[in-house]
C-alpha cells in the first residue's frame, strides 16, 4: 500500500480506539486495538525509513527506536499475557483503570503518529554529508591531543563518581545533601569532552582510532557514573550510527540485532547495582518491564490530571531555570539546586509530578522519571498532544536534514547534540533538549565566535 494509506489507517485506527463506544462500550477492545496499532506503526516507521534512507539504521530509525524501547515494552508484554500493563510497581503500588490505560495508549500514538509525521514529507537527499564546512585536520589534530592531556582527569572524575555511587547508593545523586567535591568544575569538564567528542564524530576519517575509542569508552563510563543509562544508550548508538562507512560495515538486520542483544546484557548489569547494597538478579522480561517505567508515568498524568497546576508557559520551565542556576554562578550567588527548586515557580515536569503522587517518596530521592507525552497531556490533553508532537517532529526532521547540508561545522555540532537529546523524550521532559545542552551550546557559539574572529 502507499504511503498515504497506511498513514490514513493509522489515524483510523487511533480513532476508533479512542472512540470505544463504537465498539459497544468494550473499552479492553479499544485498549488492545490501540496496542497493536502502536506496534503496527513501530513497524510502518522502521520500514518506511529504510526505503527512505536506503539502510535501515538511520537516524529516523534511532528516534523509532527510542519510542519502541521507553514505551513499547509493557504494551507488548501485556499483549502477549507476560505482565499485566494496568498494574504499577514501582512509586506506588495499585492498577490504573482501563479508562486510564485507554487514554495513555491514545496519546501515545497520536504522539507517535504526529512527532514521524512531519519527516515523511520533508524532502532530503539524507547524503550523510560530513565532508564539508569542516575542521582543518590541524585542529582535529589539536582536539585529540587535548582529550590525552585532560584524560588523566577524567579518568578521576569517573572514579569519583563510581566511588560516591558504591558508598552513598544511587539516591544520593538527587537528594543532593552529598556532594563530589569540585563537582561543578567536573560537570564543566566533562561538557567540553561531550562536545569534544561530538566534533569528532564529524571529522571520523581525520582521527587516531586508538584516541577516538578511548574517548568514546570513558565518555559512556561518565554517563554511567552519573546514572544516566538512557543517555549513555543513545551516545551508543548515535556512534555506531556514524561509524558506518567509516570504522565499520553498514548494518544490517544481524548485525543489528547483535548490537542490541549486548546493549541490553550491558544494561541489565548496570542496572543491579543502581542502587546500594542490591544483589544481582537477571531476568529480560523484568529488563523489559522496567525499560517501559515511562508509560506509568503516562498514567499518572492522567489520573492527577485535576491536581496539576501546569500549563503552557511552564513547558519552558527547566531553561529558565537552568538559565537563572548559570546567571547565579557567574555572580557567585548561593542557590538553592535540590529538590525544592525543581517544583517551585520554574517547575520541572517530571519532579513536579512526583512530588504530586507521592511527596514523601520524592523527597526520599525517587522519582517516577518523566514523558513529554504526559506533560503535553497535562497542557492541554490530546489537543495539545498533536500540536506539541508535530512541533517536535518537525523540529527533529529539520536537525536530520542540517546534518546533511553544507553548513557551518559549529552549527552541524549543535544539531547533532540537539538530535541526541530529542532522542530521550519519549522518557524526558518536552523541551529539556534546550536546558540540558545550555552550557555545550554557549561554549560551542564563543569558540564558533573567536574562530571566525580570527580568521577575519
Amino acid at each position: 500500500m502507499e504511503k498515504a494509506t497506511h498513514l490514513i489507517l493509522i489515524l483510523a485506527a487511533i480513532v476508533i480506539g479512542h472512540l470505544p463506544t463504537i465498539m459497544g462500550n468494550d473499552i479492553k477492545m479499544a485498549v488492545v486495538i490501540l496496542e497493536v496499532v502502536f506496534i503496527y506503526q513501530l513497524l510502518f516507521w522502521t520500514v518506511y525509513f529504510k526505503q527512505r534512507h536506503n539502510k535501515i539504521y538511520n537516524l529516523h530509525f534511532l528516534a523509532v527506536l527510542t519510542f519502541g524501547v521507553f514505551l513499547g515494552p509493557r504494551v507488548v508484554l501485556d499483549l502477549t499475557g507476560q505482565t499485566d500493563i494496568a498494574q504499577t510497581n514501582f512509586f506506588t503500588s495499585y492498577k490504573s483503570s482501563l479508562e486510564t490505560i485507554r487514554i495513555t495508549l491514545t496519546n501515545i500514538n497520536l504522539a507517535t503518529f504526529f512527532f514521524f509525521l512531519p519527516s515523511a514529507f520533508t524532502s532530503t537527499s539524507f547524503r550523510h554529508n560530513t565532508r564539508t564546512n569542516r575542521l582543518s585536520i590541524k585542529t582535529t589534530k589539536k582536539l585529540q591531543k587535548f582529550i590525552l592531556w585532560i584524560s588523566p582527569l577524567i579518568v578521576f572524575i569517573i572514579y569519583l563518581k563510581l566511588k560516591f555511587l558504591f558508598e552513598k547508593g544511587y539516591l544520593a545523586t538527587f537528594l543532593g545533601n552529598e556532594k563530589i567535591i569540585f563537582s561543578g568544575i567536573f560537570e564543566l569538564v566533562t561538557t567540553l569532552y561531550y562536545l569534544i567528542f561530538i566534533f569528532q564524530l564529524l571529522h571520523l576519517d581525520q582521527l587516531n582510532k586508538k584516541i577516538f575509542w578511548f574517548h568514546f569508552i570513558t565518555l559512556i563510563l561518565v554517563l554511567i557514573s552519573d546514572g544516566r543509562r538512557g543517555p549513555a544508550m543513545i551516545l551508543f548508538f548515535i556512534t555506531i550510527y556514524f561509524l558506518q562507512g567509516h570504522y565499520i560495515k553498514n548494518i544490517n538486520l544481524k548485525s543489528l540485532l547483535t548490537i542490541g542483544l549486548c546493549v541490553i546484557v550491558i544494561l541489565i548489569f548496570i542496572g543491579n547495582y543502581r542502587f546500594k547494597n542490591r544483589g544481582f538478579h537477571f531476568s529480560f522480561i523484568s529488563f523489559f518491564h522496567a525499560q517501559g517505567v515511562s508509560i506509568q508515568s503516562i498514567f499518572y498524568s492522567i489520573e492527577y490530571n485535576s491536581a496539576l497546576n501546569y500549563n503552557f508557559i511552564d513547558l519552558f520551565g527547566a531553561t529558565l531555570r537552568q538559565l537563572n542556576v548559570l546567571l547565579n554562578k557567574i555572580i557567585f550567588y548561593n542557590q538553592d539546586l535540590g529538590l525544592n527548586s525543581l517544583v517551585g515557580n520554574n517547575k520541572i515536569y517530571s519532579a513536579y509530578l512526583s512530588s504530586k503522587v507521592n511527596n514523601e517518596m520524592y523527597y526520599s530521592g525517587f522519582g517516577i522519571g518523566g514523558s513529554y507525552i504526559g506533560e503535553l497531556y497535562t497542557v492541554g490533553k490530546e489537543t495539545a498532544q498533536i500540536i506539541g508532537s508535530t512541533i517536535m517532529g518537525f523540529i527533529y526532521a529539520k536537525l536530520i536534514k542540517l546534518q546533511d547540508s553544507n553548513i557551518s561545522i559549529f552549527k552541524k555540532a549543535i544539531a547533532l547534540i540537539f538530535i541526541g537529546s530529542i532522542l530521550y523524550i519519549p522518557r524526558d521532559n518536552m523541551l529539556d533538549f534546550l536546558a540540558e545542552n545550555l552550557y555545550g551550546i554557549i561554549i560551542v557559539g564563543l569558540i564558533g565566535i573567536v574562530i571566525r574572529l580570527k580568521i577575519r
